[in-house]
């Protein structure tokens, strides 16, 4: 329909290198078409000359010629917009795909540019995912790692967490207390795989974290 009416295709089919020949081909037929109607109507509008007018039905020499005329034209119009009915058809649907194909690249893209706190499939296997202040650090003797208390102040996953939990981090991670953190435990295991350390980089992470949680809930661990 857009070959009939001259409108230009989308931005997004025309990314479809099939059906921008499809269109342009049409645009070619429509284009035929036109001139073939504009000879037909060329001729039924310069009547041939007569000698002299035939008293009997006049009009009856042209009329069925007129009539044939018409009739052809109209079938090539029908074919012709059956054929764009297709080639619109196939536009929209592949301007569909592309769209979808699109947004779910973005999905996949931010979900990467997020990192952890903005992957759904590493949020579905989190057993904790925490922020709080905190409030004891404890060396653990001969493993380079110490057990750390946080006094939890929001609880992301589960929705309700105890008020204070206690895991182990290796002490490079250089927790204090009185520090804020944000610490992510997978199921299993008894040391955060993620953490963050201060409000100002938590605060960075939290609108995504949030963004990223509705889709974690529906989301099977891996």
């Amino acid at each position: 329909m857009a070959a009939v009416t001259g409108e230009p295709l989308p931005e997004a089919a025309r990314a479809d290198a099939v059906l921008l020949a499809e269109y342009r081909s049409a645009e070619t037929d429509v284009a035929v078409l036109r001139k073939q109607l504009e000879i037909i109507a060329d001729a039924l509008a310069d009547p041939a000359p007569h000698p002299a007018p035939a008293p009997p039905r006049p009009r009856s020499r042209y009329r069925p010629l007129r009539l044939a005329l018409n009739g052809l034209a109209a079938a090539v119009a029908g074919t012709v917009l059956v054929g764009l009915g297709w080639l619109v058809v196939r536009a929209t649907d592949g301007a569909a795909d592309i769209t979808a194909g699109t947004g779910a690249d973005k999905a996949q893209q931010d979900a990467k540019a997020g990192g952890p706190f903005g992957s759904p499939d590493f949020l579905a296997c989190a057993r904790l995912v925490a922020e709080g202040e905190v409030t004891g650090t404890r060396p653990v003797p001969g493993t380079g790692q110490e057990r750390v208390t946080l006094q939890v102040s929001r609880s992301y996953i589960p929705a309700r967490s105890e008020a204070e939990v206690t895991f182990v981090i290796p002490a490079a991670a250089g927790l204090d207390e009185g520090q804020r953190a944000l610490v992510a435990i997978r199921r299993g295991s008894a040391s955060p795989e993620e953490w963050l350390v201060g409000e100002e980089a938590i605060a960075a992470e939290r609108p995504l974290l949030l963004q990223t949680l509705p889709r974690a809930r529906t989301t099977p661990c891996p």
